[in-house]
C-alpha cells in the first residue's frame, strides 16, 4: 500500500517519493511549518471528500463552488490552531481576511451560477442551509469585532477578547460542519464522522506552540493548484 512508505525514505520504496510529490513539496518550501500545516489541512479536507464516493459530482459549476467551500473551511481549522501569537499576530489577521474572501467566493459562486440555489439560500431552506448562514454571520462578526480598532471598544481587555474569539470560532467550525455534512448528498456518514474527528484534532492542537515562522511561504501556491485538481478529477469523471 502507498500510504505505508515513508515520505522521507527512497530505499525499499520505489516511486513512493513521486507519487508523494505534491503532498511533500510544500515541506521545502518557503517558511516551512505554516505552508506545510495550511496544506496539510487542505489536502485532509478535500482528501475525506473522496473517500466514499471519490467521483460523485455534481457538475463543475457545483465542484468549483463546493471547493471553495471546502478550502475555507481548512482555513477556519488553521486559524484554530494558529491563534496568531507574537509575531504571527499579523499573519493570523491577513489569513482571517483571506478565508472570509474565499468563502464569499464560496457562495457567490453558487449564488450566480444557479439559479435553483437561491430557494436554498433563503430562510425557508433546509438546515444545512441556515447553517451555513449562521456560520457567514457568525465569521463577519468575529472579523469586525478582531479589528484592532472594534477589539477595543467592544472588549474590556484581551483576556476577555481571546474568550470571545475562541468560543465564536468554535461556533463557526461547528455550523459549518454541518452546513458540509448536512445534506447527505455530497459526502457519507463515513466521510461526516472523519470531518469530526479531524475536528476533534484541531480542538487538541489548539494553541500548542509548535509552530515557528512570520510568513506563509511559497508553499502556499499548491492549495489553489490542488482545488483545481480536485476539480478537474470529479469533472472528467461526472
Amino acid at each position: 500500500m502507498v500510504w505505508r512508505c515513508d515520505l522521507w525514505k527512497t530505499e525499499g520504496c520505489e516511486g513512493c517519493i513521486a507519487r508523494h510529490a505534491v503532498l511533500v513539496l510544500p515541506f521545502f518550501l518557503g517558511d516551512a511549518s505554516i505552508a506545510r500545516l495550511i496544506y496539510l489541512l487542505v489536502f485532509i479536507v478535500l482528501g475525506i471528500s473522496l473517500i466514499d464516493a471519490p467521483l460523485q459530482s455534481g457538475g463543475w459549476r457545483w465542484d468549483t463552488g463546493n471547493v471553495f467551500g471546502f478550502v475555507a473551511f481548512a482555513g477556519l481549522l488553521y486559524l484554530f490552531i494558529d491563534v496568531g501569537r507574537g509575531a504571527r499576530q499579523k499573519l493570523h489577521q491577513h489569513l482571517s481576511y483571506g478565508v472570509f474572501g474565499v468563502l464569499l467566493a464560496h457562495i457567490l459562486w453558487l449564488w450566480l451560477s444557479d439559479k435553483t440555489l437561491w430557494f436554498y439560500m433563503s430562510w425557508q431552506g433546509p438546515h444545512y442551509m441556515l447553517a451555513g448562514w449562521v456560520a457567514i454571520v457568525l465569521l463577519t462578526a468575529m472579523v469586525i469585532l478582531a479589528l484592532p480598532a472594534t477589539r477595543r471598544l467592544w472588549h474590556i481587555n484581551y483576556t476577555q477578547f481571546q474568550r470571545w474569539h475562541y468560543w465564536l470560532s468554535l461556533a463557526v467550525i461547528a455550523t459549518s460542519f454541518w452546513h458540509m455534512v448536512g445534506s447527505g448528498f455530497y459526502l457519507s456518514e463515513l466521510e461526516a464522522v472523519l470531518y469530526g474527528l479531524l475536528i476533534l484534532g484541531v480542538a487538541v492542537a489548539h494553541q500548542r506552540q509548535w509552530l515557528s515562522g512570520t510568513k506563509l511561504g511559497v508553499g502556499s501556491v499548491l492549495i489553489p493548484l490542488s482545488a483545481f485538481a480536485f476539480v478537474v478529477l470529479k469533472a472528467v469523471n461526472a
